[in-house]
């Protein structure tokens, strides 16, 4: 072996002892690598149908064991706050309560249902009171009642934390509001039933959160008093404040006053004699007296029971419905024909159809064969095709907005319109403002007589004069066949009325184009300006006008003013009328304006 390849090769191994030593790689391990040995259970319809049936069967049970415990529960539920009350004073009740004067003893009379088994517990319960307030929560001093030394760590319990520059003991809004509500039961002929207020609190609050060095200090001798008072006793004894605060988490509660340690038998008469001390009036609050027994399960609750109940019922339902579905319709384990890429692609798209195609049947029914969804029949805009005008009636106008009249230029002898200068001159020339190539000829002739008399339609008979051309043209060519495209400016008054007798409207300015051969269609681009509003008000169209049809159809295209952006269409129809000075016949137009 060659000694320098071999002291090659001994250092890179250092090299990559030290590149491994650097690395954060972790040392490889089958946990790390997920490869464990592991259960991966398939859910066939044998395993999904048995635990279905298995909660159904567990869980049944239990929901019917659970509700019959609650329903032998024995609860006695009193509200008082109303009824204790005086007669003169049911329109002022926070009067009645904050006056100390007046005696606040009420008498109630309960009937035991059935037999109560000691011990029966007895408690107060609040309505419409929010013990989980953030700011009342957080008005405590937990220190302080755990520990003497920390008497004057007051700082979370404003505003109930000192009184003349003296810590209050316990300090806070819980402590503050303590309930201070008394009962006193006896049964039947004035036997006194004793309550039983040792050990209503949970140990672990005697024990931990309330100290035997602790004693109350200034407490209640503030200008507000708030709830009851507290005995001169240390505070891990006092169970009414240590069940007070442990707030509640919903606005209703229920909190312990004490045990009745004797048996109550069915039809037994209870008397209570109560101090109706606690102000629920000023914030609509209820108070209730509950004398309740228990089971197994807690106190008297039947959701515990219809809650298993339910799921119970659920399961077992599904079972069963898988387990028909699985003998009517069974399927092969594995079968890849189930998979979504592997099913009918259009059938969801077909179903989708059925749907949309129903809803639509159902919200708008059409009658087979109505003539009136045809294409011709919908579009409001379509010309008329014959000369009848009861066809316009089939038309569904937008709103009608204007109608204004004006005069037909293309059918007056002399017009107050001018023909453009692409109108064959007098002379029989034909003009070109500009050479256009070898046809039209080069070096057009400008016209000079700006106004030639024209017929009805404007169409000369004349044929072509060649003279001066240098070019030859068809012998059949006339004149006639030169007028498409003949341009005739409009610059006319509109008028309210049929013109004589009629209010000036507007002015309409714009121009003909002579769209066909014969003379009988013109293409119309014109605004219409409206008086009033210094002529910001206008409406542009466009379309093509024939004069061999009853009513033509033009579009609106815009306009400005109160008109801005305006969209729909007019109808222009033609108007014989007679001038009463001379008798003349003329003929006008009348537009009908339809906007959307």
């Amino acid at each position: 072996m060659n000694p320098s390849s071999s002291t090659t090769g001994g250092a890179g191994s250092d090299d990559n002892t030290s590149i491994r030593r650097n690395s954060n790689r972790p040392k490889y391990s089958r946990f790390t690598q997920q490869e464990l040995p592991a259960c991966k259970p398939i859910l066939t319809p044998k395993w999904v149908i048995s635990v279905f049936l298995l909660v159904g069967i567990v869980f049944i049970p239990i929901g019917v064991v659970s509700l019959l415990a609650s329903r032998d529960v024995v609860e006695i539920v009193d509200r008082y706050d109303s009824v204790c009350v005086p007669l003169n004073s049911t329109d002022d009740k926070i009067g009645f309560i904050t006056n100390s004067s007046i005696d606040k003893t009420c008498v109630r009379t309960l009937t035991v249902p059935k037999r109560m088994k000691q011990p029966i517990y007895v408690y107060y319960q609040l309505e419409n009171y929010y013990q989980n307030h953030r700011r009342y929560v957080k008005s405590r001093s937990d220190q302080q009642l755990k520990s003497a030394s920390k008497r004057d760590d007051t700082g979370s319990c404003d505003p109930e934390d000192r009184v003349n520059g003296q810590p209050i003991v316990p300090c806070g809004l819980i402590a503050w509001s303590l309930f201070n509500d008394t009962y006193n039961f006896t049964v039947n002929n004035n036997q006194l039933l004793n309550v039983n207020k040792n050990g209503i609190a949970w140990k672990s609050d005697r024990d931990h959160k309330f100290g035997k060095d602790v004693f109350p200090l200034n407490f209640q001798t503030g200008p507000l008093i708030g709830g009851g008072q507290l005995k001169n006793e240390s505070l891990d004894k006092q169970e009414d404040l240590i069940v007070w605060m442990r707030t509640a988490a919903l606005p209703t509660f229920r909190k312990l006053y004490g045990k009745i340690e004797v048996d109550l038998e069915a039809g037994d008469t209870i008397n209570v004699t109560l101090l109706n001390n606690y102000n629920t009036y000023s914030f609509d609050g209820k108070k209730k007296l509950v004398l309740s027994t228990t089971s197994w399960i807690g106190g008297k609750n039947d959701f515990l029971g219809i809650a298993y109940l339910t799921v119970g019922g659920l399961c077992f339902f599904l079972a069963m419905a898988f387990t028909v579905v699985y003998l009517v319709k069974p399927r092969q384990l594995g079968d890849p024909t189930y998979l979504s890429w592997n099913r009918n692609p259009g059938g969801g798209l077909c179903f989708f159809l059925a749907m949309a195609f129903t809803v639509v049947y159902l919200v708008k029914p059409r009658q087979l064969g109505d003539p009136t969804y045809l294409s011709w029949n919908r579009n409001p805009g379509a010309r008329t095709l014959n000369n009848n005008p009861s066809s316009t009636n089939n038309h569904h106008h937008e709103r009608h907005e204007t109608s204004f009249y004006m005069l037909d230029v293309l059918s007056l002898k002399h017009p107050s319109s001018r023909p453009a200068s692409t109108r064959v001159n007098s002379h029989h020339q034909i003009p070109f403002s500009k050479p256009l190539g070898y046809f039209p000829p080069v070096g057009g002739i400008p016209l000079t007589d700006t106004n030639p008399n024209v017929g009805m339609n404007g169409l000369h008979t004349h044929t072509l004069d060649l003279e001066g051309i240098s070019m030859t043209f068809p012998a059949i060519a006339t004149l006639q066949e030169l007028e498409l495209g003949t341009v005739i400016t409009i610059d006319e008054d509109i008028y309210k009325g049929s013109i004589y007798g009629s209010s000036l409207k507007g002015k309409a300015q714009g121009m003909y184009v002579a769209s066909s051969e014969d003379g009988s269609s013109h293409m119309m681009a014109m605004t219409t300006t409206f008086l009033g509003n210094e002529y910001e008000d206008s409406l542009r169209f466009f379309g093509v006008h024939r004069g061999d049809v009853f009513e033509s159809h033009i579009a609106v295209i815009g306009g400005t003013g109160k008109y801005h952006d305006a969209n729909g269409y007019a109808t222009v129809k033609i108007v014989n009328v007679t001038s009463n000075k001379n008798e003349e016949a003329y003929k006008i137009l009348s537009f009908n304006v339809y906007l959307g």
